[in-house]
């Protein structure tokens, strides 16, 4: 369901310009990181994104 919501999101976005692209791909990866890991996996000692390793 979420998948096909940022597919169809994806293929609207297609007219924009690289640099709006290239944020609003930032954001569609922050959301749906936050959906499948829960909010409680944002981890700075590991990066951008908890890798799962402590």
């Amino acid at each position: 369901m979420l998948h096909a919501r940022i597919a169809r999101f994806r293929s609207l976005e297609g007219g924009l310009h690289a640099a709006e692209g290239t944020v609003l791909d930032r954001h569609l990866r922050d959301a749906l990181h936050t959906v499948m890991r829960g909010p409680y996996d944002w981890a700075p000692r590991s990066g951008r994104y908890g890798t799962g390793s402590l």
